[in-house]
């Protein structure tokens, strides 16, 4: 598992690594799926793309994740992000 902390100070370089592989997410704060709106905080799914800062050294500030088994996809703050599981 891998905690907040952790997290916060990732590059984008350490999100590639789990980028495209199953993963399972807790968000600190609740979040609503668009198409069915459901509100969870407890995701599986797959990090798809990365959003990175405008300013040097462009550092990942928010993830696209797809959600499994669904075309949804849900886009938090890196700081929004409790812990990512493996």
């Amino acid at each position: 598992m891998i905690n907040s902390q952790t997290i916060e100070s990732f590059k984008s370089s350490d999100f590639e690594r789990l980028m495209n592989t199953t993963i399972k997410i807790t968000l600190k704060k609740t979040f609503k799926i668009k198409s069915t709106e459901e509100v969870g905080n407890v995701f599986i799914g797959q990090i798809v793309s990365l959003g990175l800062s405008a300013n040097s050294p462009h550092l990942p500030v928010s993830i696209d994740f797809l959600i499994e088994n669904t075309d949804d996809k849900i886009s938090p703050n890196i700081f929004q992000i409790d812990n990512i599981e493996i």
